[in-house]
Formats: structure tokens, sequence, C-alpha cells
């Protein structure tokens, strides 16, 4: 089978079907989140959100830190998967 090349018109216009790789609008800050890193679950909290520019293109990133290794680790948002919602919100009302 024969891959087709892709023209540099074709690959522009996958770069910009989207603003960004990942959302950081999906996640809070003080949300529980687990990932997997080389097949190792890992869980947390976020204590930071921020895109980044890599590519032409911003990538979402979280800062959590971790229960287990008590560490930050920078995590991107398309890893993530939230366990428990913040509930700061809930309890002010």
């Amino acid at each position: 089978m024969q891959q087709r090349q892709l023209s540099r018109v074709e690959l522009n216009n996958f770069k910009s079907i989207g603003q960004s790789f990942g959302k950081v609008g999906n996640f809070k800050v003080g949300d529980i989140v687990f990932w997997s890193f080389y097949s190792k679950k890992k869980t947390g909290i976020v204590s930071d959100l921020y895109t980044r520019e890599n590519g032409g293109r911003n990538i979402a990133y979280a800062t959590v830190f971790c229960f287990k290794d008590r560490k930050k680790h920078d995590v991107l948002c398309v890893n993530l998967k939230i366990l428990t919602k913040n509930a700061v919100e809930k309890a002010k009302n």
C-alpha cells in the first residue's frame, strides 16, 4: 500500500483545524484527576492550567500535584481524566 504525501496546503489546513490541542476549560484548579505514565496510573490535584505554543499551535497543559510521589508534573490536558470536580463553587452556594 502506497502512502500519500500531504501537500503544504493540506498540512497548513490540518494545523488550523482547532484553536488549541486540548482544552484548559474542561478542568479547574482543585479538580482531582488521574493519568497514565508508562502504564502506571497516577492521581493528583490540578494546581495550575495554562497553554504553551508548540509547532504553531497552543497546547493545553495542567500542573498536577501527584499524591503518591508528592511532586508537581506538567501533563497534557488530553491525557487527564477527572475523578472529582472542584467542590469550592458548590460550597459557596
